[in-house]
């Protein structure tokens, strides 16, 4: 699933099979639904294509001191978040039923993983929500989300229990959702390179008349 911005930016081509594509500048967060924990690989493999997309794909970084006016971006005195950027790929899991889910197995998928590339958040539905949260607070009997690990110098993980209301759980998921959409933002893409490239257009197509 992709959740991008549309009003401005709509779906750059859609295929007969309904597949659609979307200007990688205009994504806010991209994520995966599973019904089950199936696969004890499916953590990693994620991460894997968080990986893959962050390092593949290029799009220009919005620094934390610029504000968007009129398709113009403007430089402020004061930064409007404590990330180094304001358009930072966010990325969650949400699994239906968490049968065949091993902690140890979590814990060591984690340890191996680049914090750059370990999605922002994990929900199962019946039982709780993967969380990174500042390990200092943590210590002293608070709770401060980290919402953008990759940023976070003493960040913790940890297993939130939710067992006995998957409807909180999904309200608790769509406020850190909705959290990031309101402090981030998206860039506007080169619709001229990206036709060139689609359509590989070259200057030694044209005819001088």
């Amino acid at each position: 699933m992709v959740i991008c911005e549309f009003s401005n930016n709509p779906t750059f081509c859609t295929l007969a099979n309904k597949s659609e594509f979307v200007y990688y500048e205009t994504v806010y967060a991209i994520s995966e639904v599973k019904r089950s924990y199936y696969d004890k690989g499916l953590f990693l493999n994620f991460a894997k294509n968080i990986e893959r997309i962050k390092t593949k794909l290029q799009r220009e970084q919005i620094p934390s001191d610029e504000i968007e006016c009129s398709n113009v971006r403007l430089k402020i005195a004061q930064k409007v978040t404590s990330n180094p950027i304001r358009n930072p790929l966010f990325s969650f899991m949400f699994i239906v039923d968490s049968t065949g889910l091993n902690f140890s197995q979590l814990s060591s998928d984690i340890k191996t993983i680049d914090k750059a590339f370990i999605p922002n958040m994990t929900v199962f539905l019946d039982s709780g929500i993967l969380i990174n949260i500042a390990e200092e607070d943590y210590r002293n009997k608070k709770i401060k989300i980290n919402l953008y690990p990759e940023y976070s110098q003493n960040g913790k993980w940890v297993f939130w229990k939710w067992e006995d209301n998957p409807v909180a759980l999904l309200a608790f998921q769509y406020m850190i959702l909705v959290q990031h959409l309101n402090i981030s933002c998206t860039g506007m893409p080169d619709l001229w390179e990206y036709t060139q490239k689609t359509f590989n257009l070259s200057i030694d197509n044209l005819d001088e008349i």
